[in-house]
């Protein structure tokens, strides 16, 4: 998807709506700010993999504190229980504030590169258009919480679960 929007940006023409006109518009974008651009999604694509991949280890080492329950002193388990969950959680909020920090980005390029007609053709709804460029990084970093709240209920529920099973 990234190439193609890569060889869609080639072909933008300096073309503009009354809405955005007062913004300068190159003719093409230069190599260096494609790679800039394709660097920002394969990033982003990143951040988002290793939210799963964090949120996938807590639960493993939620599982395996469950595993070791009658070989380790409870208190003990009960601090790494809740640890995991607590720095679990703030892996991902850190990762989910960089992401919002990665939109600011690609929305200045979408804002500078696209015309309004190519975002609309892109799926990109009227309100986001509108608000292109304008979102804070904490708006930014907002989007997407119903995913992040899940993964994040779900080191707390495994860490309250653990404690239940540790003291009956």
């Amino acid at each position: 998807m990234a190439r193609a929007i890569v060889e869609h940006l080639k072909t933008v023409q300096g073309a503009v709506s009354d809405d955005m006109s007062k913004i300068p518009r190159p003719t093409e974008m230069s190599q260096h700010v494609q790679i800039v651009f394709k660097t920002l999604f394969d990033e982003l694509n990143s951040m988002k993999q290793q939210q799963w991949g964090i949120a996938n280890y807590a639960v493993l080492l939620l599982a395996a504190a469950f595993a070791v329950k009658d070989k380790v002193n409870p208190y003990t388990l009960l601090a790494i229980v809740w640890a995991t969950a607590v720095i679990g959680s703030l892996l991902l909020l850190t990762i989910q504030w960089n992401i919002g920090r990665y939109r600011n980005r690609i929305d200045g390029l979408h804002k500078a590169y696209f015309t309004e007609q190519e975002l609309k053709d892109m799926g990109v709804s009227e309100s986001e258009r509108r608000n292109l460029g304008t979102m804070t990084q904490f708006e930014q970093s907002r989007r997407g919480w119903e995913f992040i709240s899940s993964l994040i209920a779900v080191l707390f529920g495994g860490s309250l679960l653990g404690s239940c099973c540790l003291f009956p």
